[in-house]
């Protein structure tokens, strides 16, 4: 929020949503917060409680509107506080369905309209039938996005007034090699959530709740910011009244005040342990996931590191907090017990290869490993594993039927339970060949782990299921129909050697 010749402005998503894990919701909330959103209209109703209790208990000041978007065959629909059942998603007719929204929302909007939909938007705006246009969504180049905004402009051209929000519309995440503390200069969001930041919605208000805000859509004082064209689309007046109070000085110094505080650790962040922070020269409170502790003069700070789910990465909240503003960073949380499970073929028999590695300080005791497929169930209890130790159980099967992958779900625990689930080729099916096949390494370097699993597959013509052990035949429809060719006659490719290996092509024909 910034405020301007005393009128307060609020930053906000029109089209949050999240279909990633529960886990991950942290990486949003610190890219939320630290491109200044102060609410998001949150549109994935089986994330909005997690996301709700992450904020709350972290006392974040982002406020949550939860809504839902319904998706129909001509156009889709951001709401808040929908209640009753909607019309159904192939019911042609916008119109009543419409009508139907604006009688149970708080506010409808139609996100991102299709071309043909255009020509529409302002009929059905002067029927009331919208509370606003989702104008831009993400990106400027993407979707309908300039053609949108010259529809507006044409409007406002010839005096007319239009409701508009943005929407960010952000699915997952799509990162690599994330840091263990998120995010900062070294690691952008735009390396994990390229569209946070692509746009936001202001809204001239005195509050940030519900009813502020649909009255600010209502009264024609909302506005789009495109930060990467320096960009502002709205109102004439309310674009030049921004213009000229120095809006991007104001915005950049706002954002600034919330990246002000990243700690630093000098080990990784292992769930059920306490972790040391660096938060030397900030002075206030520090918490992780709502645990709070003021910085002492020695600006060390020791916390406990939660451990939620048995995920081997999950992420958790970090919050600094001064008289002056609010910081918001996500961390990388390991689980102590990692564990890789994959397949090998030795002598014809399918292997279960299972490799338990403690990344923790500690060593766990009273671990019990659970392999069942196939009707078959295996127990065995391991013994200790001290620190970065490494432990690998091999488990030989008789499966079923080889000709099919079958699955097997590994289990371990000791009250902090991990599953995996994998699956089992066959082995004595002419049709398929294996070439060496797994290879699992552990390299420690410090207290620093990576792991590498490999499974090579070379394929041949589809199995029809006649080679199944024991003279059993596949039933009808079980297996394809195309017959294999004999095993002496099939080899995988190679790799050419040189050039002169390769197949000539003749050229293509020019079309005349």
């Amino acid at each position: 929020m910034i405020a301007r010749e005393g009128r307060s402005i609020h930053f906000g998503d029109f089209h949050g949503q999240w279909n990633a894990a529960e886990d991950e919701l942290a990486l949003l909330v610190a890219g939320l917060w630290r491109h200044g959103y102060d609410f998001t209209a949150f549109q994935s109703p089986d994330r909005q409680e997690a996301l709700r209790a992450t904020v709350e208990r972290n006392r974040i000041p982002l406020r949550i509107f939860p809504g839902r978007e319904y998706m129909y065959d001509w156009g889709h629909l951001t709401t808040v506080g929908t209640t009753g059942d909607a019309p159904p998603i192939n019911d042609p007719d916008v119109e009543s369905v419409l009508r139907w929204f604006k009688a149970n929302s708080e506010w409808v909007v139609l996100a991102h309209p299709y071309a043909f939909m255009v020509d529409r938007l302002e009929s059905l705006l002067d029927a009331g039938l919208l509370d606003a246009v989702e104008l831009v969504n993400g990106p400027l180049d993407s979707n309908n996005n300039r053609k949108l905004i010259d529809w507006y402009a044409s409007l406002l051209n010839r005096g007319k007034r239009v409701p508009i929000v943005s929407g960010l519309d952000i699915h997952v995440p799509v990162g690599d090699r994330r840091p263990d503390v998120l995010y900062d200069d070294a690691y952008p969001t735009s390396l994990d959530i390229p569209l946070l930041g692509a746009n936001r919605t202001g809204v001239i208000a005195d509050r940030c709740d519900v009813n502020a805000v649909r009255a600010a859509i209502a009264d024609g004082r909302t506005f789009i910011e495109i930060p990467s064209e320096r960009m502002l689309v709205g109102p004439p007046d309310i674009v030049a009244w921004l213009e000229r109070n120095d809006y991007w000085a104001e915005v950049e110094a706002e954002q600034g005040r919330r990246c002000r505080f990243t700690p630093r650790s000098q080990r990784r962040f292992i769930g059920g342990s306490t972790v040391s922070l660096d938060c030397a020269g900030f002075t206030g409170l520090v918490g992780i996931d709502g645990r709070e502790q003021a910085v002492p003069a020695s600006g060390r700070v020791a916390l406990p590191v939660p451990l939620k789910t048995p995920r081997d990465t999950q992420y958790v909240t970090l919050v600094g907090r001064d008289a002056d503003a609010v910081s918001v960073a996500a961390l990388k949380v390991f689980h102590p017990l990692q564990v890789q499970a994959a397949p090998r073929l030795a002598n014809g028999r399918c292997q279960t290869l299972v490799d338990v590695v403690n990344v923790g300080s500690e060593t766990i005791e009273d671990l019990v490993l659970t392999l069942s497929g196939c009707g078959i169930r295996v127990e065995e209890r391991l013994p200790p594993l001290a620190p970065n130790g490494v432990m690998r159980r091999v488990h030989t099967w008789t499966v079923p039927e080889p000709a099919r992958p079958t699955p097997f779900h590994v289990a371990i625990g000791n009250g902090a339970a991990k599953r995996n689930r994998t699956s089992r080729a066959c082995s004595s099916c002419p049709s398929i060949s294996f070439r060496p096949c797994s290879r699992f390494r552990a390299i420690a370097s410090g207290s620093t782990w990576s792991f590498s699993t490999t499974t090579e597959r070379a394929s041949r013509p589809r199995c029809n299921g006649r080679c199944m052990p024991n003279g059993i035949s596949a039933k009808p429809g079980t297996f394809p129909t195309a017959e294999p060719g004999p095993a002496s006659s099939w080899a995988p490719p190679r790799r050419p050697d040189s050039a002169a290996s390769l197949p000539v092509r003749r050229p293509l024909r020019r079309l005349r």
